[in-house]
């Protein structure tokens, strides 16, 4: 029984375009679960005190707020999955200047609030267009099990990430950590672009995916997955 449940649960995956997706959205998790540690060690090392680091991250979190009420109706107007694409482009380009100034010297706390600012506009656009896209990418019968990885994706991350960060800012310094995390958005990257959207039919697309949409959502907040889990937000967000 359990051996079955498990199967109808990942039986989403052997979409080829729903596995694509996933591996690069998993991939910029981990990413990012693990450069919260080394951007705030990155943080004090400069020199910054706790009031600047509070500033950082709230640098990033104030952005998203301000801008998440923007971006569903841009990504409906100018697509999902270009949307994304420049979302992760933006927060790709983010870590890896915050990853070279770590090497060439220290940054200051402006640099380390606009960049933080940078990827929280990324991440406020990448998260509405995600229940659009996986309306897109996956089996209506199947949202319900592809909304469920994605909460298995953000609690195993978010349990992995600051642990495997943390050792490897103590073995290898936060640059190495950050410019990981520039990596990981480079997979999505990657991934997103490799992905064939199928068309939108003429009649049927808006309200078939209004639907499914919700359906994707209900799952959200009474199916087994606690949403995509990113760790950038409040809302699932979170390579």
């Amino acid at each position: 029984m359990r051996t079955q449940g498990l199967q109808r649960r990942v039986g989403v995956l052997g979409e080829r375009n729903f596995r694509r997706f996933y591996v690069g959205f998993v991939t910029s998790l981990l990413g990012s679960s693990m450069s919260t540690v080394a951007i705030a060690w990155a943080v004090l090392e400069s020199g910054v005190n706790a009031t600047g680091l509070g500033l950082v991250f709230a640098a990033n979190v104030v952005s998203q707020v301000l801008l998440l009420p923007l971006a569903g109706a841009i990504a409906d107007r100018l697509g999902r999955r270009r949307v994304m694409l420049a979302a992760d482009v933006l927060r790709c380009g983010a870590q890896a200047t915050l990853a070279i100034t770590l090497v060439v010297g220290r940054p200051t706390l402006w640099l380390f609030i606009l960049l933080a600012w940078c990827e929280g506009m990324g991440t406020a656009f990448f998260t509405p267009a995600l229940d659009a896209l996986t309306v897109e990418i996956a089996p209506q019968d199947q949202l319900a099990n592809a909304n469920a990885l994605y909460g298995l994706a953000g609690s195993a991350t978010r349990i992995a990430g600051p642990a495997l960060g943390g050792l490897l800012v103590v073995l290898a310094g936060p640059a190495v950590v950050v410019a990981a995390d520039a990596a990981s958005y480079a997979v999505s990257v990657l991934a997103l672009s490799l992905l064939r959207v199928p068309g939108r039919g003429p009649v049927r697309a808006r309200g078939t995916q209004r639907a499914a949409r919700q359906t994707l959502r209900a799952g959200r907040t009474s199916g087994p997955g606690p949403g995509c889990g990113r760790p950038q937000c409040s809302s699932p967000c979170s390579t």
